[in-house]
């Protein structure tokens, strides 16, 4: 399903491991200042009870109504709470099971270890597939437009980050965003199985690596990047570190002779 497809990378980072939104606030880092209020792009995105981090861009790059942000957040909050769920009530059973196959493998048990092994597979199969209802329904709520512009900025970011030591001007930063949209369109358009689509994808990716290279570096940032950082100096041996400092010698230090001599 393609709405499945496009969400495993950019939205499956961002529920895997999340708790419902408003309790994850407490440890959650300050989110960056939202960008002024529009109608798109309501003010105070990042307080209590709304999305932070990842959701933040999220608002911001596909530029979500309120009530698409509402209705995302109720979809992040429902999975997360069926992952919760299904972890308070077999949470105790793939212990058991994890705890099986380990003392069966230092006992050497080969056939108790198959089971046990058997079983963890089993449960974690089954909490796979309530994470994977979850990403089904969150990705079912964003529109072609929205995964398009998510796509673009989640492979603009990517890129940023690979020249990071470029240090990118505005200018540059300006000019690689529709070029990493564009990469990405190509990228959702491929069709095949998914091995062939992965690949096509990674040639992508590393064109259009060379054409900001080519087309948006100076000739010093270029240089900069093929630069090899310096190798580190060697650590001392033990030996070496063990070993005294030369004594100071009592003898005088021998003059230099002159090459001219004194009057007498």
């Amino acid at each position: 399903m393609k709405l499945w497809t496009w969400s495993v990378p950019g939205i499956a980072a961002l529920v895997l491991a999340a708790a419902p939104i408003a309790s994850a606030e407490e440890a959650a880092p300050a989110v960056p200042p939202a960008p002024a209020a529009t109608a798109a792009t309501p003010a105070r995105i990042a307080k209590p009870g709304s999305l932070q981090a990842e959701y933040a861009l999220m608002v911001k790059e596909c530029k979500l109504t309120a009530e698409q942000q509402a209705a995302l957040k109720d979809k992040v909050e429902a999975k997360a709470q069926a992952v919760s769920n299904w972890e308070k009530a077999n949470a105790d059973k793939l212990k058991a099971a994890r705890d099986a196959l380990q003392k069966a493998r230092q006992a050497s048990h080969k056939d108790d270890a198959r089971k046990a092994r058997e079983t963890v597979h089993a449960l974690e199969t089954e909490k796979a597939k309530v994470q994977a209802d979850g990403l089904a329904e969150i990705a079912a709520s964003f529109t072609p437009e929205h995964r398009e512009a998510w796509d673009a900025f989640v492979l603009y970011r990517a890129m940023t980050r690979h020249f990071a030591k470029a240090e990118l001007s505005s200018e540059q930063d300006a000019k690689v965003r529709p070029m990493a949209a564009e990469a990405a369109r190509e990228i959702a358009a491929l069709q095949g199985d998914a091995a062939a689509k992965e690949k096509a994808a990674g040639e992508i990716r590393a064109n259009l690596e060379k054409s900001i290279e080519e087309t948006a570096l100076t000739a010093d940032q270029r240089e900069k990047l093929a630069r090899k950082p310096a190798p580190a100096e060697p650590a001392a041996s033990a030996t070496e570190k063990a070993a005294p400092a030369p004594a100071a010698t009592s003898e005088p230090a021998a003059t230099p002779t002159s090459a001219t001599t004194t009057a007498p």
